[in-house]
């Protein structure tokens, strides 16, 4: 079962962390204006190869499920492509 989309402050501003695999500390980072923008950049475009991906704001701290949960949300404010584009489609049910 697919977790519950997370009250979001899409406005808010957020970071994005992730690993590859075999390595601890975080390899990527990358600082958003938006969480809207970080969701959209970790499920559309974040560089394969990379896990543990993380988006963080002040107040929260959501995993990849999350961050898919909340980019599938309906109030999601920013386009989506085609569900074929979606990285993180391979990982989730």
């Amino acid at each position: 079962m697919a977790p519950s989309p997370p009250e979001l402050d899409y406005g808010e501003p957020a970071e994005i962390f992730a690993n590859r695999r075999g390595i601890r500390l975080p390899l990527f980072f990358m600082r958003f204006d938006s969480v809207a923008m970080a969701i959209q950049f970790a499920t559309e475009a974040l560089p394969e190869g990379l896990i543990n991906v993380v988006l963080e704001t002040e107040h929260q701290r959501l995993n990849e499920s999350l961050i898919k949960a909340g980019y599938e949300a309906p109030g999601y404010p920013l386009p989506r492509p085609p569900r074929s584009h979606t990285r993180l489609k391979e990982k989730m049910p």
